[in-house]
């Protein structure tokens, strides 16, 4: 009985975390001009919500919500890739200090969207920028996410989470590398799990990854 249960518990770890096979675009001439890559800044992530309902929500709020969780992706991969620092071939930038440019330069997380990338790269002095689109059904913070459900009589049987992390060349604002990725998770799954298992993934193709 004991070993029907352990089975069963493998089988739902293994489906809590489910992922679907990832999509990687690399351009013909980048390994040539990430050469020469010494700094990478990471933006902040454009992170946004599909919820079941948002009629009673407000969506000022909302957008607020997305914006401290972008901010909170891009410390989530700082950190994560801060720890394997010996794996590439350059540096990050402290997110704080790339923040601290941006906000110095009057570029929001909505502006980034738009802005020229060589321009975002000029002003945080960087050779390169990682970002990323995150697109998920379930609010990554728990607090926030309780109010959402109250409201909205929002569940979900799975967590999802779709990320487009992308590289892009500070010198001419080029799209450099890619990586599409999607996983789901369990209700009991934490957005933050999730998100350091998207950063797993992404670590171990990252485009500055040295062969070891």
């Amino acid at each position: 009985m004991k070993i029907k249960i352990i089975v069963f518990f493998l089988y739902a770890g293994m489906f809590l975390l489910s992922g679907c096979e990832p999509l990687i675009y690399t351009a013909k001439d980048a390994k040539e001009i990430m050469k020469s890559h010494k700094i990478v800044a990471i933006l902040p992530f454009n992170v946004t919500y599909d919820l079941k309902s948002t009629e009673k929500l407000d969506m000022d709020k909302i957008k607020q919500q997305e914006r401290n969780d972008g901010n909170f992706v891009q410390n989530q991969a700082y950190s994560f890739l801060l720890f394997k620092m010996d794996k590439y071939s350059i540096t990050f930038q402290d997110v704080n200090k790339t923040n601290a440019l941006l906000r110095n330069a009057g570029i929001t997380s909505d502006s980034l969207l738009i802005k020229d990338k060589s321009d975002i790269a000029k002003v945080l002095g960087v050779d390169a920028l990682f970002s990323g689109d995150v697109h998920t059904n379930k609010i990554m913070s728990e607090a926030a996410a309780i109010v959402i459900d109250l409201l909205t009589d929002f569940w979900a049987p799975t967590n999802r989470v779709e990320i487009n992390s992308t590289v892009y060349n500070g010198a001419d604002g080029k799209l450099l590398w890619q990586y599409n990725y999607a996983i789901r998770g369990g209700i009991t799954s934490s957005q933050e799990r999730m998100t350091r298992r998207l950063m797993q993934e992404i670590s171990w193709v990252f485009p500055y990854r040295v062969k070891s």
